[in-house]
């Protein structure tokens, strides 16, 4: 069996997950938000009690609008800074309809599922090649797994400092 050399990827070094999210971007943003939004119904997440004064349409929006903002990121082969975006947004309380302390360490964990499983369900159409498809899944694991545990972190770090305070 022969095996190919790997050579390590990097966040700022991705080759294939810009041009998928690129490719969502300009032909599956709203199907991406729907699958989404799907995949969300059979995935508990504890936040999501928070949003459940909102019609769907209003979700929908929400949901484009944050997909929309991390696929951007992606697509212009800027992962890093998609994740520290976000952190600063929670950081800084700016969430839409959240607040920072209300987060859990599940809604992190929970999230990055969900996300994974959108990205999964739409790579079949983005490339039928084998190879392709699991240099693909590496990338979308890589900046998963980072993205998971710079949240935690902060989650983590959040807790903490809220804890102080209420000593």
């Amino acid at each position: 069996m022969k095996t190919k050399k790997q050579t390590k990827i990097s966040l700022e070094q991705l080759s294939i997950l810009p041009s998928f999210a690129q490719y969502l971007l300009q032909h599956h943003l709203n199907d991406y938000v729907t699958v989404q939004l799907q995949f969300l119904e059979d995935i508990d997440i504890p936040m999501m009690k928070y949003f459940k004064e909102l019609s769907y349409e209003q979700l929908f929006q929400l949901s484009k609008d944050s997909s929309e903002e991390m696929l951007t990121f992606l697509a212009a082969n800027k992962a890093r800074a998609q994740i520290q975006t976000s952190i600063k947004q929670w950081k800084e309380n700016h969430m839409p309809i959240i607040k920072k302390e209300e987060i859990q360490a599940e809604d992190v964990t929970l999230s990055i599922y969900l996300r994974k499983k959108t990205f999964l369900h739409f790579i079949q159409d983005f490339t039928p090649e084998l190879e392709k498809i699991l240099e693909l899944i590496n990338e979308i694991d890589l900046f998963l797994a980072v993205s998971e545990t710079e949240l935690t972190n902060t989650y983590g770090a959040c807790n903490r400092s809220i804890g102080i305070l209420a000593s």
